[in-house]
């Protein structure tokens, strides 16, 4: 069966539309939502969206934000606390404490 030609309306002459960003979304065959800020990708959709595919897609967008800012925080705050523990760790190291690599050998062991 031949992809329905939907864009046909969409490329008759028209004025642009000022915006001040946007992007695409679209569902591949496979299931597979991809959103891109090329505009210019050739697309051929075989039927418009339902309403449940949009709705689908703006979830999935949305989760996948939050799981990219939850790693950011994640990694963030690691690096946090090796900050703090190399600063302990030279504290104590010019306190005349243990050395630096002990320490972070105990704290590796979790001692």
């Amino acid at each position: 069966m031949p992809a329905a030609d939907l864009g046909a309306a969409a490329r008759k002459e028209r004025e642009p539309v000022p915006v001040t960003t946007a992007f695409l979304v679209y569902i591949e065959p496979s299931g597979k939502i991809t959103t891109t800020h090329d505009l210019n990708v050739p697309v051929v959709p075989s039927r418009a969206p339902t309403h449940d595919e949009v709705y689908g897609c703006c979830q999935v967008i949305i989760k996948d934000i939050q799981a990219q800012q939850v790693g950011v925080m994640a990694a963030q705050a690691t690096m946090q606390i090796q900050q703090q523990v190399m600063q302990q760790a030279m504290g104590s190291r010019i306190a005349g404490a243990p050395d630096v690599d002990q320490v972070l050998q105990d704290l590796a062991k979790g001692r």
